[in-house]
């Protein structure tokens, strides 16, 4: 399976989420200082229930089954090196669990930690 490999960035400077556009990655890597200026975010390759693509850093609730019981709970999408799927940091702690593909149609994008940070705590 391939997924589409896209970005999207948090401007530090501008306070504002940013879509590259044609180009706009050339631009980015040309700056020397860009890891200052910008968060990169990564496309998952995957979609919430509302068909709204799920990057890295963004906030995601929950609602569905886990280890056989319902469950409701917001965390944060991140990835997992070496596994294949996606880290989901729950609300309630520091607890990190695999959320597994089938279950991202339970899922729904809320915010991201750049600009909903309090959505976490």
């Amino acid at each position: 399976m391939s997924r589409e490999i896209k970005f999207r960035a948090f401007d530090k400077i501008k306070k504002k989420l940013i879509q590259p556009e044609n180009g706009d990655f050339i631009k980015w890597h040309a700056m020397s200082n860009w890891k200052d200026c910008l968060e990169l975010m990564q496309f998952t390759g995957l979609k919430d229930k509302n068909g709204k693509e799920i990057y890295e850093g963004d906030i995601v609730k929950y609602t569905g089954s886990i280890d056989s019981h319902n469950t409701d709970f917001i965390g944060e999408i991140q990835w997992w090196s070496g596994q294949s799927g996606i880290g989901f940091r729950y609300k309630s702690g520091r607890h990190t669990h695999m959320l597994k593909i089938g279950n991202v149609m339970f899922c729904e994008v809320i915010g991201n930690i750049y600009e909903h940070k309090h959505l976490l705590s």
